[in-house]
């Protein structure tokens, strides 16, 4: 019954990429970027909050 020409799974040369798995991992990196942006706005307000010296380290990190 075994057919040694046959392969097993699909090989990277045919496979293409469906919608629904590019639109998944898009979505998680476009996530990942927003959560990292909050926590970097967050900083920069508490570092203006906090005074010249913490909101020019602040600065001077993200600019």
């Amino acid at each position: 019954m075994s057919n040694g020409s046959r392969p097993l799974s699909p090989h990277l040369q045919i496979y293409r990429p469906q919608i629904t798995s590019v639109l998944s991992i898009s979505h998680r990196a476009t996530g990942i970027a927003l959560a990292v942006g909050a926590v970097m706005l967050v900083w920069w307000l508490l570092a203006a909050a906090q005074g010249p010296e913490s909101y020019a380290r602040a600065a001077g990190f993200l600019g």
